[in-house]
């Protein structure tokens, strides 16, 4: 027997150790899987916003280079054109002093009216192309058919011939930007020659320089720009030793030509973006960025560690407290009252459950229990008077026969007293079945409360549903919010790409100002030329530049606002990122309290399976009462029996 008792309390706990572990593991793994979906999700979006800004940046460094290339032959071009008729009309005046005193070719002449007219060099050749006099000590005598450079000016010897300006290009002596004009002479066969530094058109090539650009133009830390030719051929590079060779990606480029790809320049993984580049008549040309993979990805390795604590973190706080409050809500109480059933086995009745105040369904498990034991105490307690009273009428029988053993003169009175004391038990007997059936009246009431907690138990599941309903509604409005701030950020994108427009025009602006400028200096020039009757030109040529230095001075204000726009638009990014994050986070934690939401409704599913066991069993118990008030019946009726069997006798 005491074998028997110690398993069924081993399978009890058993079994509520099982209960918990199926509440706490499917309630786990929703977090599990939550947490870490999150995560995952975050990751995989941070590293979409980094690709993306990677590649807008470098293709707005590829623009950048291209619009350098087109302004940078556009503002050539036109300086060219200024300084060609300025050149001519200087010539045309050295050849025309020349003419009215010869005096004029000597060396300090020569440098005295360069000096005057604004140049760097004069050159005077005889009728057979040698230069004999002129400002520069180290070319007098040399022979203007010995260079194609100066091939070009030979055919002003012949009579007729129409003054000659030369593109701008290299000098073979010193290679600086040099740019020569050449007429007839007057006085006898020979060429006027002058050379100017072009000084406006070597400032704008200092600033359109390609090598410059791709030296100043950094993207992130290690990645750089460069320009290839039709062929693959660097053409410009940061590292001036790499020009002239052949791209290391060079046959993939030329077959992307306008897009992106990642290729593996030995152990290093680059990412490389590619724009075809050409003009009418010219040859193509490839800009590229090329960044590594590792330098942009670097700061994805910090989130990464700090997703995986964060979830690591999540994970286990959220087992502790759904562990500790199932154990103490649920898990617990179940317990406590299994110990005092198993008390109660053993014929403890002394026991009762605590939490009776509680207006849940322990609470009212709690009451029921302690309802059960004292009908249960009451039903033995009257089934041990019952016995008593039984036990104390065996007893009287018992001596009313030995003294009719002993004494046959005294049967009469004996069995008066045996009548009496039938009619006694007999009396007792209907007592005891009164008891009885006051104590099936009690079994009856708690069966009635056993069914009322199982009512009570399917509005506990009802609820459960309407709360799941109203996470499931909190879910989709904030999943409309998501959808509203990836809207806000993607205007704020837009914002960014208007100022990048307004930065374009003011940077024409500032090119159109410096060209009025220039356009200023040179009629400044022609006015003091012109004495006296060019003073008014002076005046209106210096409004001019005053005017192109206020405008350059405007645009430089605009370039300051627009960067200082640009700056909070990606503070603005920024934080609508954040925003998003965060937005994100609480979307994840909705979703693990609908799933918390699930687990409790199969928690509860259980306890209802609980409650109706204990309900069937309370009906046992009923039916056990069934058949005591069945034997005291019995009892009463033989008690009376004996009490008309002895009245019988007696008379």
């Amino acid at each position: 027997m005491k074998r028997l008792k110690f398993k069924l309390k081993f399978k009890s706990k058993l079994k509520f150790r099982t209960i918990a572990l199926k509440l706490l593991l499917p309630i786990s793994l929703v977090v599990i899987i939550s947490v870490v979906g999150g995560g995952m999700f975050a990751y995989n979006e941070e590293a979409k916003i980094i690709e993306n800004s990677v590649k807008r940046e470098a293709l707005q460094g590829i623009d950048e280079l291209i619009s350098n290339m087109k302004m940078s032959k556009t503002m050539v071009s036109d300086v060219g054109s200024q300084l060609s008729d300025s050149f001519l009309s200087k010539a045309k005046l050295i050849a025309e002093l020349i003419n009215k005193d010869d005096s004029m070719l000597s060396s300090e002449n020569l440098n005295r009216i360069a000096k005057e007219v604004g140049i760097d060099e004069i050159n005077i050749t005889d009728e057979s192309g040698i230069i004999r006099w002129g400002t520069v000590d180290e070319i007098i005598g040399y022979d203007m058919s010995s260079s194609d450079q100066s091939k070009a000016f030979l055919p002003l010897l012949k009579s007729g011939a129409k003054p000659f300006v030369q593109e701008a290009q290299k000098r073979g002596i010193d290679k600086i930007l040099f740019q020569y004009a050449g007429v007839p002479r007057i006085d006898k066969p020979g060429i006027v020659q002058i050379g100017q530094k072009p000084h406006s058109m070597q400032e704008t090539l200092d600033k359109m320089s390609m090598d410059q650009d791709i030296k100043m133009m950094k993207l992130y830390d290690t990645g750089y720009y460069t320009v290839l030719d039709q062929d693959g051929t660097i053409v410009y590079h940061p590292k001036s030793g790499e020009v002239g060779k052949k791209f290391g990606m060079a046959d993939k480029v030329l077959k992307v030509k306008n897009g992106d790809f990642i290729g593996l320049d030995g152990r290093v993984k680059e990412q490389y973006f590619v724009k075809q580049y050409s003009e009418s008549g010219n040859d193509s040309m490839y800009v590229c960025a090329v960044i590594p993979i590792s330098e942009y990805m670097k700061p994805l390795n910090g989130l990464r560690m700090s997703i995986f604590i964060s979830a690591i973190l999540s994970i286990v706080v959220s087992m502790l407290i759904i562990f500790f409050v199932t154990r103490k809500v649920i898990i617990k109480p179940v317990q406590n009252i299994m110990t005092l059933m198993s008390k109660a086995e053993k014929g403890d009745l002394r026991i009762r459950a605590g939490n009776t105040e509680a207006e849940d369904e322990i609470g009212q498990l709690s009451r029921s229990f302690n309802g059960m034991v004292d009908d249960i105490s009451a039903l033995i307690r009257g089934v041990f008077s019952i016995v008593k009273n039984v036990d104390e009428s065996a007893h009287t029988l018992a001596a009313s026969s030995e003294e009719a053993l002993s004494s046959t003169t005294e049967i009469s009175s004996t069995m008066e007293e045996i009548a009496s004391g039938a009619a006694e038990g007999a009396k007792r007997a209907g007592e005891g079945k009164e008891a009885v059936d006051k104590i099936a009246g009690e079994i009856e009431g708690l069966y009635a409360n056993a069914q009322t907690m199982k009512s009570a138990s399917v509005e506990m599941v009802q609820s459960n549903v309407k709360g799941i309903k109203s996470v499931n509604s909190v879910i989709e409005k904030f999943q409309e919010n998501n959808r509203i701030t990836d809207e806000v950020g993607d205007e704020i994108d837009r914002l960014s790409s208007k100022s990048q427009k307004i930065e374009e025009i003011t940077y024409m602006i500032t090119s159109i100002a410096n060209r009025t400028n220039l356009l200023a200096l040179n009629a400044a020039i022609e006015a003091a030329r012109a004495g006296d009757m060019g003073k008014g030109f002076a005046v209106v040529a210096g409004e001019i530049k005053k005017l192109a230095e206020q405008s350059g001075a405007g645009a430089k204000n605009i370039s300051k606002i627009i960067e200082d726009v640009r700056g909070d638009v990606s503070q603005a990014v920024e934080k609508v990122n954040s925003a998003k994050e965060i937005v994100g986070s609480v979307g994840g934690l909705l979703s693990s309290t609908q799933e918390v939401f699930g687990a409790v409704d199969s928690s509860n599913s259980k306890l209802i399976e609980y409650i109706y066991k204990v309900s069937e069993s309370i009906k046992r118990i009923e039916e056990g009462k069934n058949t005591i008030v069945s034997f005291t019946e019995n009892i009463s009726s033989i008690a009376e029996e004996s009490s008309a069997a002895s009245e019988q006798v007696a008379a």
